[in-house]
């Protein structure tokens, strides 16, 4: 039906594998990196445009035109792979710098953005109907970036107290070990040691204090 198929088989390959990939890094940039809790369908849909955009641009139109001049010139395999590579990745990262930018908006900058909508509205006499519309859209973002904040607040003091805690129980850990192998460790060591746990300790009670703080500010917010 295709003929020869060594190079149909090659894209079908390349397809199957960079979609794949795709499936995995999708849930990994919205969860991890970004920790969006926006539409995940209509991330998806955006990423999925990306995706086929990437593929229809930088494989299909672009390397297709650029890769008769390599064979035309002659360009050595390893070169050609490796243009092929930067080609890819950059029409890749200007195309999901866009849709990320969509699908992963910075709720701060639009309600910023939207604030000084309003003002720029009563500034030159706009109606009340359409002020008092652009500042109920300037609230509603407000409050979205600030829940949003709430949230990113929580989950990073969550972390660091988590880290906080193992950080002064291996302290202390290590502090036992020390005041058993009195062979190895001196007085003056194990004071050391002691006061690094004590250090650890306190350190560990204010990010927990943090944590908590953080948790009772986003659970005040969601309500």
């Amino acid at each position: 039906l295709f003929g020869d198929t060594k190079g149909f088989e090659t894209f079908l390959a390349y397809q199957i594998s960079g979609f794949t990939a795709q499936c995995i890094n999708f849930p990994l940039q919205r969860n991890i990196t970004y920790k969006s809790k926006g539409n995940p369908w209509f991330q998806a849909m955006w990423y999925f445009i990306g995706y086929v955009m990437v593929n229809l641009v930088a494989m299909s139109l672009i390397w297709g035109v650029c890769n008769c001049f390599m064979i035309y010139w002659q360009v050595p395999d390893a070169l050609v792979g490796l243009l092929k590579t930067f080609l890819t990745g950059g029409v890749a990262m200007v195309v999901f710098f866009v849709i990320f930018m969509i699908i992963f908006p910075d709720l701060n900058k639009m309600a910023e953005n939207a604030a000084k909508k309003v003002e720029k509205m009563k500034a030159s006499g706009a109606s009340k109907a359409e002020i008092a519309k652009a500042q109920e859209e300037a609230d509603t973002l407000k409050a979205q970036a600030d829940l949003d904040n709430a949230r990113r607040n929580e989950i990073s003091a969550s972390s660091l107290a988590n880290a906080k805690a193992l950080s002064w129980e291996a302290s202390e850990k290590l502090l036992a070990e020390m005041k058993q192998d009195k062979q190895n460790y001196t007085a003056e060591q194990v004071a050391k040691q002691k006061k690094a746990v004590e250090e650890k300790y306190q350190q560990a009670l204010e990010a927990t204090a943090n944590k908590y703080a953080a948790v009772a500010a986003y659970k005040a917010l969601k309500k």
